[in-house]
């Protein structure tokens, strides 16, 4: 890497004209910087600071010419979750297949005058600008499972810090950023404070689910087959169906189960053939559920395409009967 003071200047200007902001740095303390491993500390001059009002951490890279996506990765879920702030790769260049790569990993990193992507704060790479259209072509799976919490469950504040998501849902502190400010940018939340944010739901109750619902989808990512049994999978389909409402179970059972949840039970699985269904959902259904069934929203999502006119109405039925 080139002289540090100079590319510290070259590339604070260039993230203060990209994002319009004035960017002001703080180098990060010897007591934090030790909370890292040596062997990641070491490789990086760090720099606190404020980008669209999110704490970020700077990684100035005091040499690339041995960084490798994978590794970036790794460090990057590391420091967001030691330090609870959005880590940025600061990279004096990279070559162009490791650049795509990294795109595909989502490592937030910035070539100064070059190149740009932090999908943490949706500042896109092709962009000067950060826009208000989300880079997901739909609603992450943590998104809809915050909503569905929050119209399910009666422990979860209408006041969220990001550090609250990630207590409740175990996932890295960059994940939950992202997931509020999806939900910020959707118009499900709404943000207050400067240094520490709080995001505050816009609705509650049955007003929240009407706005979400045209932003929700439906849960599972495929299904399988099998002639085993797995412990923790929870009653989906048409018999979670018949534990809500009058309509008949199915002789063949249906399960949903997270992909987390079915590899480590060590089942066996078929395409097309098995005595009962497992519906892989993009979330773990565990986490919505209050027994050995799915919740009844993300059951309506699974549901609600069905061509059948009594499933329809036992949906509507099972709706209805909701005391939000």
């Amino acid at each position: 890497m080139c002289n540090m003071n100079d590319y510290i200047k070259k590339a604070t200007l260039y993230v203060s004209t990209m994002l319009n902001e004035q960017v002001k740095l703080i180098p990060l303390d010897n007591d934090a910087i030790g909370h890292l491993p040596i062997a990641v500390s070491s490789e990086y001059k760090f720099f606190q600071t404020y980008l669209l009002q999110h704490p970020i951490l700077l990684c100035f890279c005091l040499d690339s010419t041995d960084i490798t996506p994978a590794k970036l990765n790794k460090q990057n879920t590391l420091i967001a979750n030691k330090m609870e702030m959005i880590p940025v790769f600061v990279l004096d260049k990279i070559a162009s297949y490791n650049l795509r790569r990294l795109v595909n990993q989502r490592v937030n990193f910035i070539i100064p005058q070059k190149q740009m992507f932090i999908p943490d704060l949706i500042v896109d790479l092709k962009r000067q600008r950060i826009s208000d259209e989300h880079i997901y072509a739909a609603i992450p799976p943590l998104a809809q499972c915050v909503i569905l919490y929050k119209l399910e469950k009666d422990d979860m504040n209408n006041r969220l810090k990001t550090q609250d998501v990630v207590k409740k849902f175990g996932v890295s502190y960059a994940t939950a950023n992202r997931t509020l400010r999806w939900l910020s940018v959707n118009n499900i939340l709404s943000v207050e404070g400067g240094k520490e944010k709080l995001y505050l739901f816009t609705n509650i109750g049955k007003p929240l689910w009407e706005k979400a619902l045209p932003l929700l989808v439906n849960p599972i990512e495929r299904v399988v087959y099998s002639d085993g049994t797995v412990d923790n999978a929870l009653f989906a389909g048409i018999n979670a169906l018949a534990e809500y409402t009058m309509i008949n179970s199915e002789a063949n059972m249906c399960y949903a189960i997270s992909e987390e949840e079915l590899k480590s039970s060590g089942v066996q699985t078929d395409k097309k053939y098995g005595n009962s269904a497992l519906e892989i959902w993009r979330y773990n259904p565990a986490l919505l559920s209050n027994g050995k069934v799915v919740d009844k929203l993300s059951l309506y999502l699974t549901l609600k395409d069905n061509k059948d006119e009594r499933v329809q109405i036992e949906l509507d039925n099972m709706i209805n009967e909701i005391k939000w």
